[in-house]
């Protein structure tokens, strides 16, 4: 979900109050980014493959055997299971701070190339790859659900605006919701999001995404279980990390130097943890509410915040921070590198698999293992097979003759 583009070369020279960092090194590529990418998409895959399909009794009190081993199944779905919506949460900050690097690192603090370049490098970053997830979605139901799509579903999906119809925005791939509202708030970042921010700076303009993107939802949609318009405050919240992280100004650049991104991270991990755990329901993924979210999207802009300072030497020794070598290792960068892919084409691939198991005579939990165990496997391959076939073709139209895909 979200902007899903892959590694970036860093070429600025990024200002601080006393002093100028000079990041000029040309292979330099801002891994983090991957791999935070690669975490949040497996672990969305992971949540969907562990909702209980076939044990739908499982979560909040299974009776598989009778004994202590219930509990723990409990706790193990509650893992998994919790934090799913969060990774997209993730995704659209991402995604602000992504797109948000390409104008504050160029000295106009423009758009490259200007609006209609920018939209249409996002249309043949996301659709293509999108269109292909969605037809081999159609096409998968029509063969094997008993829930066909309707005209009202596909028509929503094909101009990506099904989060703003309740019987549309889960109906085809599940998913496909959140890069619906990614791709309308990509229209308001040129028009909207960066004249605040050059007028005004970050703090304004998170101020007004919140508020414009609540006060949205409330208009339209007041149990706040679809739109989803108050991701254009997470999607501000990104920007703000940018902006801060490689900033030319003087007043974010002592933000930059002297707030302790890292403590900060973590205090409000902890608020966060305390009204996530103080929710009324114990089915986590639904209890969604945009305050929740918005104190989520603090906590992973202050997280980029302080891995950018890592990654440009501005604060902190990147050869002895475990969490900045571990986003930015082979592994995660590589699952970030194919992460859109995922998170597109699992929920096809999950119900495939689930339809086949529904054909064997095993005992339903037992099929529920192998969904979670083997599904999550088969998905990634299949994936990135996917990726190859309908996302990385297109990547090539976006590289220049020096540089690979950029974030912006």
């Amino acid at each position: 979900k979200g902007d899903l583009t892959t590694t970036t070369q860093v070429n600025t020279r990024v200002l601080d109050r006393s002093s100028a960092v000079n990041y000029n090194k040309e292979k330099s590529r801002i891994n983090f980014v991957d791999g935070l990418r690669g975490i949040a998409a497996v672990y969305v895959l992971i949540a969907h493959a562990s909702n209980a399909i076939f044990v739908p009794d499982l979560f909040g009190g299974a009776k598989i055997t009778g004994t202590i081993i219930d509990r723990i199944l409990d706790i193990f779905l509650l893992f998994l299971q919790s934090f799913g919506h969060y990774a997209v949460v993730l995704f659209i900050v991402i995604s602000g701070y992504s797109l948000m690097l390409g104008v504050v690192r160029a000295k106009d603090e423009k758009l490259s190339n200007g609006t209609l370049v920018f939209l249409k490098r996002r249309a043949i970053r996301l659709l293509p790859t999108y269109y292909a997830a969605f037809f081999i979605s159609v096409v998968l139901l029509l063969l094997l659900s008993p829930n066909v799509p309707t005209v009202e579903n596909i028509i929503t999906h094909i101009f990506l605006v099904q989060n703003w119809f309740p019987a549309s925005i889960y109906s085809i791939d599940g998913p496909m919701w959140s890069l619906a509202v990614e791709w309308q708030i990509y229209f308001l970042f040129p028009f909207l999001l960066i004249p605040i921010w050059k007028r005004f700076g970050s703090l304004v303009t998170v101020v007004i995404g919140i508020t414009s993107g609540v006060i949205i939802q409330f208009i339209f949609d007041s149990d706040q279980s679809y739109i989803f318009a108050w991701f254009i405050g997470l999607f501000a919240l990104g920007m703000l990390a940018a902006s801060v992280g490689f900033t030319k100004t003087a007043r974010e650049s002592s933000w930059k130097k002297i707030i302790p991104w890292g403590g900060l991270t973590l205090f409000f991990i902890v608020v966060w943890g305390i009204i996530r755990f103080a929710s009324k329901t114990n089915n986590f993924e639904q209890d969604i509410n945009w305050y929740k979210d918005i104190v989520a999207g603090i906590v992973f802009c202050c997280l980029l915040v302080y891995l950018t300072n890592i990654q440009t030497g501005a604060k902190g020794d990147s050869a002895m921070n475990i969490l900045f070598r571990l986003l930015s290792s082979r592994l995660l960068t590589f699952l970030g590198s194919f992460s859109y892919s995922i998170y597109l084409i699992h929920a096809p691939i999950l119900f495939l698999c689930s339809t086949l198991l529904t054909k064997l005579p095993v005992p339903a939990f037992f099929a529920w293992c192998l969904i979670l165990f083997l599904g999550v496997p088969v998905s990634l391959i299949c994936s990135y097979f996917f990726y190859l076939i309908f996302e990385k073709p297109f990547l090539k139209f976006l590289q220049t003759p020096k540089t690979r895909p950029s974030l912006s």
